[in-house]
């Protein structure tokens, strides 16, 4: 096949030499682009016994994102590496390493990407997967089965730099994906500037079949604690609750420049938001203490707010 649209996007040409029967496939050689090759073979009686060998040498993403379904807008860089995997589909053994150069997937960029990883025992276990931009990095290493349900843990180290500020730290995540997709957050340390922040935690339930999100919380320790819900359908709709206790303003930036933005300045007060496509409501109340911006200096700023944006048609 010269040239087969997998998406929108650029064709991709595809070369494959196979023996099938009622026992057996084998594939003597699949070759997509002349950048990415697989040989092996399949069992489709007894313990289906496989064999599979899968390498890439100077692979586009593109091809690769057409191939797995996966949707992108633009993509780019340079793909190596080998994959070996062999045993029967439920005891799967086997091992892979890959590499990208000037790797991008639509607005991220990284200046080298890797990523090694081993199927043991029916199970997928991530050794390293890591994105490297400048200064600027973020490690993945986890586990998890791959029969459902899947249940799988994983831990995150990144460092980014923000405007004139770094962040660095480090975040356990865990799940379970069966009927719904649960996901828990934990971080382990989150630096700003080197200063500790307030721990994360988080909870989140996605369930596929209605398209719903329920965040079950998503706290600050005890300076900000977020609740609610959404509904992807035409257009989406939620509702959120977020509740500040001594928070402190320079855990954000503000836009306009107005506030000066010292440690000793503070936040407390409830939001409330829902809405509906374009339409939403918001009401609330908070203060902050003391306030200080670039015009004058005041003990405290409290206010009780509604405001609402109606659908225009």
């Amino acid at each position: 096949i010269k040239k087969l649209y997998l998406n929108d996007k650029a064709p991709v040409g595809i070369k494959s030499e196979f023996a099938y029967d009622a026992e057996k496939l084998k594939i003597t050689r699949f070759l997509v682009n002349k950048e990415y090759e697989m040989e092996g073979s399949l069992s489709f009686t007894g313990n289906k016994e496989m064999e599979f060998t899968v390498k890439a040498k100077e692979g586009n993403p593109e091809a690769l994102f057409g191939l797995l379904k996966i949707p992108y807008k633009k993509a780019g860089g340079a793909i190596n590496g080998e994959m070996k995997i062999k045993g029967p589909l439920n005891e799967l053994e086997g091992f892979g390493s890959f590499s990208a150069d000037k790797f991008r997937y639509n607005d991220y960029l990284s200046d080298k990407t890797e990523m090694n990883f081993r199927f043991e025992k029916n199970r997928f276990v991530l050794e390293r997967l890591a994105f490297l931009a400048g200064e600027d990095y973020l490690l993945v290493k986890g586990e998890c089965p791959l029969n459902r349900p899947i249940k799988f843990e994983t831990e995150l180290e990144f460092k980014k730099n923000v405007l004139k500020d770094s962040y660095s730290g480090q975040i356990a995540v865990n799940g379970l994906i069966d009927r719904n997709i649960k996901v828990g957050l934990r971080s382990k340390k989150i630096l700003r500037n080197d200063r500790p922040l307030s721990p994360l935690t988080a909870e989140f339930v996605y369930a596929p079949d209605g398209r719903k999100l329920n965040i079950r919380y998503l706290n600050f320790g005890d300076e900000l604690q977020l609740k609610g819900n959404a509904a992807f359908s035409e257009k989406v709709s939620y509702n959120l609750e977020a509740a500040a206790k001594m928070l402190e303003l320079t855990a954000f930036s503000f836009v306009s420049g107005a506030f000066n933005t010292a440690p000793s300045q503070n936040l407390t007060g409830n939001i409330r938001l829902s809405g509906q496509g374009a339409s939403w409501r918001a009401d609330g109340s908070v203060r902050i203490f003391p306030l200080i911006t670039t015009f004058s200096k005041a003990e405290s700023l409290q206010a009780d707010f509604s405001a609402t944006r109606p659908f225009n048609n």
